[in-house]
């Protein structure tokens, strides 16, 4: 493959996270990704995969080469932390889901409260409702979540550390020294190197991404690189700290 500039938002919701507005499916989100210059994107709902194929065989169609999927998960850990889970492939994905999914909280989902979590074919059609709450917490900790990510080669992000909940820093208040994270995320409202000297994130690369749960907060906030559209790539710039916080329109 040839080495292009990669702009990477690694965190985007589709439909089916019960908190992500019924807009967000596969060929408006790209469609929206192609707008803001995007070409590789991380899609990543609550506590499940359902729509991760959907996506990548949009993807395969939708000017052709010009945006790769990166299959992910969202994780809301026993601790309340969301953990950013990012794999090769959907397969991979699914392995681990696999794994993740006999730690399910089984609550269902309060439609008029959270919203519908809507399953999607690769035009956007729903073909299926998800009826167990997504917004609930496995009974696994991080660090196991976290060591089972490795066992599939993925990559682990602490979400959107700046935020007052759901993060790892305001739920433990530190970052454990056996926890195997490939990097830290703060939110597109964040000044990185603000926040960045404000705690001590020392050894840790840190990124910014959309967070996206509107088509209007795709691109706010992404990486970019040099390097091939590839998940090895995007693996490589993380290790290597090799790549720059952009916002929308930058």
């Amino acid at each position: 493959m040839t080495e292009v500039n990669v702009n990477a938002d690694l965190h985007i919701h589709s439909a089916l996270s019960p908190c992500a507005h019924e807009e967000m499916g596969p060929q408006k989100i790209l469609q929206r990704a192609y707008e803001m210059g995007l070409n590789l994107i991380g899609i990543a709902d609550h506590n499940s995969v359902l729509n991760l194929k959907s996506f990548v065989e949009a993807a395969d169609t939708f000017k052709p080469g010009s945006i790769r999927i990166v299959p992910g998960i969202e994780i809301q850990c026993e601790e309340e932390v969301h953990i950013l889970c990012l794999f090769e492939t959907v397969s991979l994905a699914e392995d681990f889901y696999k794994y993740i999914e006999n730690y399910l909280t089984d609550i269902k989902n309060k439609k008029s409260i959270f919203g519908e979590q809507l399953v999607l074919d690769s035009k956007g059609s729903i073909i299926g409702i998800e009826e167990r709450l997504l917004l609930s917490s496995v009974r696994l900790n991080v660090e196991r979540v976290a060591a089972r990510v490795h066992e599939f080669e993925g990559l682990v992000i602490a979400a959107h550390i700046d935020r007052p909940a759901y993060s790892l820093l305001s739920l433990l208040g530190f970052i454990p020294k056996n926890l195997r994270l490939n990097a830290l995320e703060v939110s597109a409202r964040v000044n990185p190197q603000v926040y960045i000297e404000r705690i001590d994130v020392a050894g840790y690369p840190v990124i910014s991404s959309s967070d996206a749960h509107l088509l209007s907060d795709i691109g706010r906030a992404y990486i970019s690189y040099k390097g091939e559209l590839d998940f090895y790539s995007l693996k490589k710039a993380l290790l290597n700290n090799k790549f720059r916080i952009m916002k929308g329109g930058d």
